[in-house]
């Protein structure tokens, strides 16, 4: 007989890598199969800036995701957690991360004008 509650680690939450200035690419590693106690139904991503707290769900086949509509040149502190039918278990560490801004952009295109410029001297 299985006992199903909740998972008792988190899933390894691997990489957050911002995109654009709104959107960010989220990868985790799924719950040890040892630590699901149970089935996992869905992966929920936390993410926060500042006092502003929003949280995507995805399928429990699902190891990453891109989150979008964020805010220009904010900083976000990114988690993931794994769902059983009895509830969520541990967050991961976090990973943070600043989503691109107007001025990023400019200093990168700066950047490949002065590249530009050298090499063509």
């Amino acid at each position: 007989m299985l006992y199903v509650t909740v998972p008792s680690s988190a899933p390894l939450l691997k990489a957050v890598t911002v995109l654009n200035s709104t959107s960010v690419k989220v990868e985790w590693q799924q719950v040890p199969p040892k630590d699901r106690r149970g089935i996992i139904t869905k992966y929920v991503i936390f993410y926060e800036a500042g006092k502003e707290t929003n949280k995507t769900e995805v399928h429990e086949s699902v190891q990453e995701t891109v989150v979008n509509g964020l805010r220009q040149s904010t900083r976000y502190s990114f988690r993931v957690w794994a769902e059983t039918v009895k509830g969520a278990g541990p967050k991961s560490n976090p990973k943070n991360v600043t989503t691109e801004g107007k001025e990023i952009k400019l200093i990168k295109a700066l950047f490949s004008c002065l590249v530009l410029t050298c090499y063509a001297m």
